[in-house]
């Protein structure tokens, strides 16, 4: 369902006035009563889009941003790491690149604390599809997914941060090149046939026993 005008303006303007705020003195420091200042919008209008304050409003954020990142990716074919022969993190660099005020205020020094525990929870259970996505058929990491989906989400947040830091030194496909080759390696290192994979853990179950 399409969103009305007057809403897409207003959440704008809210969360515009958050990541400059963000930016300005910190997330823990901000109140509602700020945003709507600085949105020049009331408090009855802010709890109208999000009824559980600040936290919310910044879940939201992040949450559409990493949908428009993920939907941006598109599905890779099986047993590659590619889409139509682009490196996935290329569209999260790009972004970045695009959004730096936003990204600053979110994952840099003055960010949020608690919130991306939701963000992370969300995030890395999207990295987990794309990973079996990737996967061949017959092959399986020897590492949970889960470990997997967490470093990739640590990994890409760290490296963006860095490369905002240096103000963009270098593209963002050359960024996104390198994070995939890191990425790449990093599972291949860790998959195995299923048939190699059960070996192992027999073989694990018996040194147990003895």
């Amino acid at each position: 369902m399409k969103i009305d005008r007057r809403v897409q303006r207003t959440r704008q303007l809210l969360r515009a006035a958050l990541i400059e705020l963000i930016l300005e003195k910190g997330y823990q420091a901000i109140t509602v009563q700020d945003i709507t200042d600085r949105a020049n919008l009331g408090r009855a209008t802010f709890y109208l889009h999000y009824p559980n304050g600040k936290d919310e409003l910044l879940l939201k954020m992040m949450e559409e941003t990493m949908q428009d990142i993920i939907q941006q990716i598109g599905q890779p074919a099986a047993g590659e790491l590619m889409t139509d022969g682009v490196p996935p993190s290329l569209v999260a660099f790009q972004h970045a690149q695009e959004n730096a005020a936003f990204y600053r205020a979110v994952v840099g020094a003055d960010g949020l604390a608690g919130v991306m525990h939701g963000y992370r929870q969300s995030t890395t259970a999207q990295i987990k599809q794309q990973i079996e996505s990737w996967l061949p058929p017959g092959v399986q990491p020897t590492v949970p997914l889960d470990f997997i989906a967490h470093f990739i989400f640590g990994a890409l947040n760290a490296v963006i941060v860095w490369w905002l830091e240096n103000e963009n030194a270098i593209s963002a496909e050359e960024m996104a090149q390198r994070f995939q080759k890191l990425i790449r390696d990093g599972i291949n290192g860790f998959t195995q046939p299923q048939t190699d994979a059960r070996r192992l853990d027999r073989g694990r179950e018996e040194q147990h026993r003895d």
